[in-house]
């Protein structure tokens, strides 16, 4: 089973003012070292897919980790199949969105009074575990039918997805791990484009949305804004050089991103066009750490690692603690759930 817990994605670091269209698969690859130490230190924050096996306490509570977020089939108590609402109920948790903190057997149970101890794994638990769950739409469909094998997908509109995102199609978590080719005329510049300006018109502007990424030529573009068929655009976007663009230059959009399949215990299926695709979400707590703690490592890996930035008349920033671990501290206190 592949685990993969990525908290953010290029488009919630460009949301930041201080992120700038450079290289992305460098500020991907940021994201994905502070997801990690994320996980490690405070736990999953994408539902993982499993079957938990252990042994019971003999007691009628029962306190399972990882924790429960939701059953995918029946628990199994010395091998017997338990009925929800009717064997047992869920003991929830403290924030929203959370996982079940145990398993409580109700006193009129026909199945059970306590919790097998027997064996190491008496009891069996298939669920979704962790300590989040929240996935929403991202706004855009699927474009193309996907079979379980594709190793791509194109979407109805590209600011909508990026990398970084852990997408849920159908049962099946996909994880998103870079942009393929673009999709080539979709529309084309009604005016010339010098190497300065950036405002570009098209010929129909509803034929790109504000967010995507455009090539001209060989220069790529971040659409930024809209008005009619005239977009603002952050030029040289993923360092390509910016240049003169003549009239009716063909514009194609990037909408098809490179992807791992049946990620965190989900299994790859066949998905349809049109389909809407969803996003799992992180708690912003943990949203604005991951973020924060990618931008130091990018910060730091411009420096050639040397720890520090700057000088003595600009001023010096120093990237000593890329780790920030008050705040990783203070937010595993957050999630603690105790057990017995």
């Amino acid at each position: 089973m592949t685990i993969h817990q990525v908290f953010c994605c290029t488009n919630d670091l460009y949301a930041e003012s201080e992120i700038a269209g450079g290289d992305e698969a460098r500020l991907y690859q940021a994201i994905r070292e502070a997801s990690n130490v994320v996980q490690e230190e405070i736990g999953y924050f994408i539902p993982v897919k499993q079957t938990g096996k252990m042994r019971g306490n003999g007691e009628c509570y029962l306190y399972p980790f990882p924790p429960i977020l939701s059953l995918t089939g029946s628990v199994t108590n010395d091998d017997i199949a338990l009925v929800a609402d009717t064997d047992f109920i869920f003991m929830r948790t403290m924030w929203a969105n959370g996982p079940a903190i145990g398993l409580e057997l109700l006193s009129d149970s026909p199945n059970a009074r306590v919790w097998c101890e027997r064996d190491p794994d008496s009891v069996q638990l298939p669920a979704f575990v962790g300590l989040y769950s929240l996935a929403q739409k991202t706004g855009a469909t699927l474009s193309a039918t996907i079979n379980p094998t594709a190793e791509s997908l194109t979407v109805s509109n590209g600011a909508k997805v990026s990398p970084g995102m852990i997408l849920k199609a159908g049962d099946e978590q996909i994880l998103v791990t870079g942009w393929g080719d673009p999709t080539e005329d979709v529309a084309w510049l009604a005016e010339a484009l010098d190497s300065t300006s950036d405002e570009i018109e098209l010929d129909d502007g509803d034929l790109v949305n504000v967010g995507e990424t455009i090539r001209v030529d060989f220069e790529k573009m971040r659409t930024t804004a809209r008005r009619a068929d005239r977009f603002s655009a952050k030029r040289s976007w993923n360092n390509t050089r910016q240049s003169l663009h003549v009239v009716e230059s063909t514009v194609d959009v990037y909408r098809t991103v490179y992807i791992e399949r049946g990620v965190n215990g989900t299994t790859a299926a066949e998905h349809l066009s049109g389909i809407d695709l969803y996003r799992y979400m992180v708690p912003d707590n943990i949203l604005k750490l991951t973020k924060k703690m990618a931008v130091l490592g990018l910060n730091q890996s411009n420096t050639g690692y040397a720890g520090r930035s700057g000088d003595a008349e600009q001023g010096t920033v120093y990237y000593h603690d890329l780790y920030p671990r008050w705040d990783l501290e203070r937010l595993k206190t957050e999630y603690w759930i105790g057990r017995s």
